[in-house]
């Protein structure tokens, strides 16, 4: 009789100001059984307000009883053991009843599965009912959901040893039985190899060890993995190629001779190991000497190659080695026509013992350390033995010029257009000469803009003009200067940034900007956000039924903002929050950091009855891949969707789509969509789909011929035609895949291959785009040792007579039986050596003195030492200061330099000059803007502080109007003993704003009598001004034929104008026009 607590949701409001909200009651008061109003007040800053007024009624009588703390869903897991459930337990629901007596309650679900009772793998649903004394009753319910978190038993076969005991393959088949597991669910787990996809049962095993591992999965997605080794072993010694012939040589020396030739090469399924009892290059004895080589293998198989060397004694002929190399010597500085150019002699020896003679016999005045003038020169030697045998060897020399001519540009070029309306002035120089060392006139052109030459018209603005110079050898120098063409315009360019226009006042000096929309500041600098957020994905209005009168917990994707600055996010309500049986407003409020604020406001309607079925948990898209073994598809497995229903009866579930393709079937490759109904007590339904694809992943299986070793053993040819087979490939789909040659397309079967090694690849591509390839080589070998040939570095091959035995003769600065030894003979070359420095101080303890160290170049690493470094103090005297470069073969380098400290003032230090200014006007009408900098730093070394002045335009100082041009600024540093020190800079301020210029509005031109195809159409040609105060350029850039009082023909014409000024600003504005016979003059036509 005292009432009922009586709660509901408050309202909302929005306004464009704040407001504040009154209410003469709040959710959860107690009510008097009565009929109470409730009044909500909501008032704006500006005392504008709403009202919102409902009435709450409490009656007295029986309301039903109460089921308070019914409980939560229960989701069990099952992790260990061989059950296929659990037991469950829980609370039971507390009731009660306004009519103090308390209610009884009963299990109206399943009356079996009450606490602690056993409950397989599933979903539950638990209902409980509460009924008073007078037969009123209210339900609940809850879901009891038992999980499979027990992995399958999966038990791997032992490991694999497999042997390859004959024949040339690199390798073996192997199989094995695949494993079998079980299931704590007492259903057939999914087995399946998770190991390298190529590597199932029957697979090509190469030489070597492989694991094997496979996977096994429940139908709850619970998985366990085995693994065996599978290991190939190689039982097949080393084959050897290249095997050496017997070699016969004869020598006049009695110690014997020393043998060359190409060492035999083996190959193995696996790596080797090669032993041999002599070297090539080693001495032989006038006998015959047996020579082995041995190959082994890891696994301890070997094979030999066997030959003889014999050595007999007689007279041979003189051999020359080491002939120099080609030389090219390249003059990279100075002013001569040439160099010097220096080299060893040839070695020479017989096999006679006695040291042959040799002599130059091409020009003899040219000999090492000669002066060689710009040029190509053959030079020649010939050694010539006791017994007037003789052998020459020749090798050229190259003097290269590198001086790039010497070229002076004029200095930069300031020109002020100081009067008159003109955009610009003619400026004029003098055209640079040049000389170089080669004593003949260089080529001397212009290479920056062909129009711009001495005398041409420039248009305000910076131009750089670059000459070039070049010489016959090809050598080129270019040098550079500015011509700057300047106004008297502050507003050129203009300052103003961000599209801001720039103005300037009757003086011309002050200039102002007018921004765009959106900036502000005295540049238009800032960014102002004037724009609330914009919302995204605001919720359409949500109708839901529910059968529990206290409501229905609803769901949405909440709304998202954009804005220029950060924003804060508010929402009267949240997804997932109980919503009465009613229609409630939900509003979401989104308010930037300048308090511009944007709302997204739908309506949550629940009403009573009953719903239909819920399907929750309905499998996403599954997407299966095949990537091992030889099948078409696979077997793909899910759970089944969940369903549930507000009646607290479990829905059926039954598959609508192609009932044989269940969870666990088997799915051929393509895409298959898998379609679930769920239908409850009163026949409501609701369905669900997902796709399962299964895709090809495994490639085709292809095989290569083996590698061809071709040999030419006949004949003047370089090479040979070389055949093979096709490789053909399988696939696990059972179509025939495509092969094709992915290396050089020229080198087919029955193609012509030179000398030398080639790998062959094909590829084979399936209808899945799976592909695999595969390479084999072609060696083309010569029976000449010397091809191709053994010598490194350009070392030349020599061979005997009996084309067995060969030799390298080996250019200069490599030696070694294969010139494979570099031999640095040069020392390290220095560059930038510092000259001699002479500076004065007032300290007697001396002077810190500062220089770039040089820097060396080396073929080989090189160490560095000084006597002295930069920044040491250097005592009044002379000094001299050593750097030492000495390269890893002891070879070194010096520079040598004086520093040279004498007594007395040596003047003010100027540091930290600006560098050159180039200040844009972007925006504005000024020709001219403020420009600013930081002065110099001065220092003496007397230790007081140096005065400094401006020594050019006094006027023209930090924070200065500087008008459109280029002004040099020089300050003057002076010390307490009138010594005095400069430094200058350019400061120049160029116009960028284009010009204004205004277009005609768009023409409609009717042609009204007559049988014309058209009309002359006539307008005013647009006109422009500028910043700079001149006139711009005004022309027409579209159809030149379309100028005012031409003939247009029926139809729609742009017409494009160009307005350029003087600094090469320009700006366009277009207009259309449109000729034709329009449907008024059609009506009065009629009419007529």
């Amino acid at each position: 009789m005292q009432g009922l607590n009586v709660f509901w949701t408050p309202p909302t409001a929005t306004d464009a100001s704040s407001y504040d909200t009154r209410s003469t009651h709040a959710p959860g008061e107690l009510f008097p059984v009565a009929a109470t109003q409730v009044t909500y007040t909501f008032t704006d800053v500006n005392g504008l307000s709403s009202t919102c007024v409902f009435t709450v009624t409490v009656t007295f009588g029986n309301g039903r009883p109460l089921v308070i703390n019914c409980p939560a869903n229960i989701i069990q897991e099952v992790s260990t053991g061989n059950r296929n459930g659990i037991e469950v337990t829980w609370n039971l629901p507390t009731v009660a009843d306004d009519s103090g007596i308390q209610p009884t309650i009963s299990l109206t679900s399943n009356a079996q599965l009450g606490p602690g009772s056993f409950f397989p793998f599933g979903s539950y649903t638990i209902t409980y009912r509460a009924t008073d004394v007078e037969g009123n009753s209210e339900s609940c319910s809850f879901t009891v959901i038992v999980v499979d978190r027990v992995p399958p038993v999966l038990n791997c076969p032992p490991n694999i040893i497999r042997e390859v005991t004959s024949g040339n393959g690199n390798g073996i088949e192997v199989s094995w039985n695949v494993p079998t597991a079980t299931d704590n669910s007492g259903a057939e787990p999914t087995v399946s190899l998770s190991s390298n996809s190529q590597q199932g049962p029957g697979s090509f095993f190469q030489f070597g060890t492989y694991t094997i591992a496979y996977l096994a999965t429940d139908e709850t997605g619970n998985s366990m993995t085995c693994s065996f080794t599978v290991t190939v072993v190689d039982n097949e010694p080393p084959v050897i190629s290249g095997c050496q012939n017997n070699i016969v040589l004869t020598t006049a020396n009695m110690q014997g001779l020393n043998v060359f030739w190409t060492p035999p090469t083996a190959t193995d399924a696996s790596s080797y190991d090669t032993r041999s009892t002599h070297a090539p290059g080693e001495l032989f004895p006038v006998a015959a000497t047996q020579v082995t080589y041995t190959f082994t293998d890891v696994n301890g198989l070997s094979s030999t190659c066997v030959f003889t060397v014999t050595v007999t004694f007689g007279d041979g002929g003189p051999l020359v080695i080491n002939c120099p190399a080609n030389i090219i010597q390249e003059v990279s500085t100075g002013n001569r026509n040439g160099i010097e150019v220096t080299w060893n002699l040839p070695t020479v020896a017989d096999d006679s013992g006695i040291q042959p003679t040799i002599s130059l016999t091409s020009n003899a005045q040219l000999g090492p350390g000669s002066f060689f003038p710009f040029g190509s020169y053959t030079i020649t030697y010939r050694a010539t033995d006791v017994e007037g045998n003789s052998e020459s060897c020749s090798f050229t020399v190259t003097v290269v010029d590198r001086v790039p001519p010497v070229l002076n540009c004029p200095p930069n070029i300031i020109q002020e257009v100081t009067s008159g309306n003109g955009n610009g002035i003619e400026v004029s120089w003098n055209v640079p000469t040049a000389t170089d060392n080669s004593g003949a006139a260089p080529n001397v052109f212009l290479t920056s803009n062909s129009q711009q030459t001495p005398g041409s018209f420039f248009a305000f603005g910076t131009y750089t003009i670059t000459y070039t110079a070049s010489d016959g050898a090809g050598n080129s120098v270019s040098c550079s200067f500015t011509v700057n063409v300047v106004s008297p315009n502050p507003c050129l360019p203009s300052p103003c940034q961000n599209g801001g226009t720039c103005f300037n006042s009757s003086s011309g000096i002050l200039i102002f900007c007018v921004c765009p929309e959106g900036f502000s500041g005295v540049r238009c600098e800032i960014y102002v956000d004037n724009e609330p957020p914009v919302i995204s994905g605001c919720q359409n209005n949500i109708v839901l039924t529910t059968s529990n009168m206290q409501g229905l917990n609803v769901f949405w994707t909440p709304p998202t903002a954009t804005d220029a600055s950060s924003y804060d996010t508010r929402s009267t309500h949240a997804p997932g929050e109980l919503f009465p049986v009613a229609a409630t407003q939900v509003t979401y409020t989104f308010t930037d950091v300048n308090g511009l604020s944007s709302t997204c406001v739908f309506t949550v309607t629940v009403t009573f009855g009953d719903g239909g079925p819920l399907v929750i948990n309905c499998p996403a898209n599954i997407i299966q891949e095949v990537s091992t073994g030889n099948r078409n598809g696979i077997e793909v497995t899910w759970n089944l969707p969940t369903v549930a229903d507000d009646s607290g009866i479990q829905p059926t579930i039954s598959l609508t789509s192609n009932a044989q393709l269940g969870p666990g079937s088997f799915f051929p490759f393509g895409s298959y969509t898998i379609t679930y109904r769920a239908t409850d007590v009163e026949g409501n339904s609701e369905s669900c789909s997902f796709t399962v694809t299964v895709v090809d992943r495994v490639p085709p299986v292809l095989n290569c011929p083996p590698n061809i070793i071709q040999e030419v053993t006949s004949g003047n040819g370089n090479g040979i035609e070389v055949s093979w087979n096709v490789p053909t490939a399988t696939d696990n789909s059972g179509a025939a895949p495509n092969v094709f040659l992915t290396s050089n397309s020229q080198q087919t079967p029955g193609s012509f291959f030179a000398f030398g090694t080639y790998t062959i690849t094909y590829t084979a591509s399936d209808g899945a785009g799976n592909s695999v390839s595969c390479s084999f080589t072609v060696n083309v070998v010569s029976p000449n040792p010397c091809l191709p040939s053994p010598c490194q570095n350009g070392g030349t091959c020599f061979n005997s007579s009996s084309g067995i035995l060969i030799f390298c003769v080996c250019p200069e600065g490599f030696s070694g039986v294969r010139c494979e030894i570099y031999v640095d003979n040069e020392p390290p070359v220095i560059s930038g050596c510092q000259n001699n420095i002479v500076l004065t101080t007032a300290n007697m303890q001396g002077l810190n003195v500062f220089w770039t160290p040089p820097t060396a170049t080396d073929a080989s690493s090189y160490d560095t030492r000084s006597t002295h470094a930069p920044g040491e103090l250097f005592p009044v005297a002379a000094t001299e200061v050593t750097y030492t470069f000495t390269d890893v073969n002891g070879l070194s380098s010096t520079c040598v330099f004086t520093v040279t400290v004498t007594f007395g003032d040596g003047g003010p230090l100027v540091i930290n000059c600006p560098a050159n200014i180039i200040q844009e006007v972007l925006t504005g009408n000024r020709n001219g803007i403020e420009v600013t900098w930081n002065l110099p730093t001065v220092a003496d070394d007397s230790g007081i502080q140096p005065t400094i002045s401006l020594t050019s335009n006094a006027q023209l100082g930090p924070g200065s109007f500087f008008p459109f041009g280029s002004y040099t600024i020089t300050y003057r540093a002076t010390d307490v003993e009138g010594n005095s020190e400069s430094c200058s800079f350019t400061v120049t301020v160029v116009d960028r704003v284009p010009p204004v210029l205004n277009c005609p509005p768009n023409i409609i031109q009717e042609v009204t009598s007559g049988n014309g195809s058209g009309i002359e159409v006539s307008w005013n040609v647009p006109t422009a001004t500028d910043n700079s105060g001149a006139a711009p350029n005004v022309f027409l850039t579209s159809n030149s034929q379309q100028t005012p009082g031409s003939f247009f023909a029926f139809g729609t014409y742009t017409i494009t104008y160009t307005a350029s000024d003087g600094a090469g600003n320009s700006v366009s504005c277009s207009f259309t026009v449109n000729v034709g016979k329009f449907l008024n003059s059609i009506v009065r036509n009629i009419g007529n």
